[in-house]
């Protein structure tokens, strides 16, 4: 059975809430979310697979790999990480993959209702190097894994950075020219993990 437009109840990338909004197959560009006012988009697709695994040994964070199948019958691959240790993702299911900031937030298997967020990693050094594939934060979330990862002391404060970086991250959209000094920072963080 093909895909059709319908109204979909979305879990929100921006707010988190939960609205109806009218999908057609495929991409929906600049849906507003009803609470913040601020424009998201959605995939909305049937899945082809899903394959998953843990990003290292001693990470909670699973990397899930999604192949999505578009209206012109091509395929979207979509990569997510998320804290969720099992969601269900048949091939055939109905699913969206919600994008804001440039990125997937939110994967929702509408045929079971079930959704899993992003597993933020490296908020602040995604926002200045502008790709959560850029060498520089590839490099931190290695030694975010490897070194901080493996202690308690480390954990803490991965869970601290968790709390507070997406509050900075606002901060440097809402004034992009502090991402001049956060970067300069970020690059000596990065001279420091290479020199280890």
């Amino acid at each position: 059975m093909d895909l059709t437009a319908t109204k979909v109840m979305v879990v929100c990338p921006v707010c988190m809430g939960q609205h109806f909004y009218p999908l057609s197959p495929g991409y929906s560009r600049n849906l507003i979310c009803p609470n913040k006012k601020k424009a998201f988009d959605v995939l909305f697709a049937k899945t082809r697979a899903k394959n998953q695994h843990s990003q290292s040994r001693n990470s909670r964070i699973k990397v899930y790999q999604m192949r999505f199948i578009l209206p012109n019958k091509t395929e979207e691959l979509v990569r997510f990480q998320s804290h969720a240790q099992h969601f269900e993702l048949r091939a055939g299911d109905r699913a969206l993959v919600a994008y804001y900031n440039g990125g997937p937030k939110i994967v929702q298997n509408c045929t079971v209702n079930q959704y899993m967020s992003f597993a933020e990693g490296c908020f602040v050094a995604t926002a200045v190097y502008g790709s959560y594939e850029a060498d520089e934060v590839l490099l931190l979330r290695a030694f975010r894994d490897r070194e901080l990862a493996v202690s308690r002391l480390g954990r803490m404060l991965i869970c601290l950075y968790y709390v507070v970086s997406p509050s900075l991250v606002e901060f440097l959209e809402a004034f992009p020219f502090a991402k001049k000094p956060a970067k300069y920072l970020l690059d000596r963080l990065v001279k420091a993990v290479k020199a280890e």
